[in-house]
């Protein structure tokens, strides 16, 4: 025990900055604010399970915007507006896809990519439907042909 300055009341003095000891009754001396490594702790022991989780958490919910990230894009990186055709083939109304395709076409010789559109449509259609996957395989074909007779060369 140490004396009191005043009276012999005995003593439990404890530092409260960074690397100070604890001198309590027990007369041992315990360092306080040290980490495992020798060097001084950044982080009061009473943070750490706080700080801890923090950085968890903010590791967890990365992760998961970079997930949604990857299935839905920002507007940012999205060039303009999703085509008609597009939406219509995810609903899988191919028939009415092939037709917004074939009416969007003004200019032959400046949409002839269009065709090459169009020729994904049938594709997507053959896949679809076994039974007549000749068929659109053949019209698909033949609007490959024709984009790359308008291609300019």
């Amino acid at each position: 025990m140490h004396p009191s300055p005043v009276g012999n009341s005995a003593c439990a003095c404890v530092e409260t900055y960074q690397g100070g000891y604890d001198h309590q009754d027990t007369g041992s001396l315990h360092l306080v604010g040290y980490d495992l490594f020798g060097g001084v702790s950044l982080i009061r022991p009473q943070w750490r399970k706080l700080v801890g989780s923090l950085l968890l958490t903010a590791l967890c919910g990365f992760a998961y915007g970079w997930k949604e990230r990857e299935e839905n894009p920002p507007s940012i990186i999205t060039i303009g507006k999703e085509p008609p055709e597009t939406r219509l083939l995810k609903k899988g109304r191919d028939d009415e896809a092939a037709k917004t395709i074939l009416d969007s076409i003004k200019d032959e010789r400046k949409d002839y990519g269009k065709y090459q559109d169009l020729a994904t449509v049938y594709y997507a259609h053959a896949a679809k439907d076994p039974a007549n996957r000749e068929k659109w395989i053949v019209q698909a074909s033949s609007y490959v042909d024709k984009s790359v007779s308008l291609a300019p060369s």
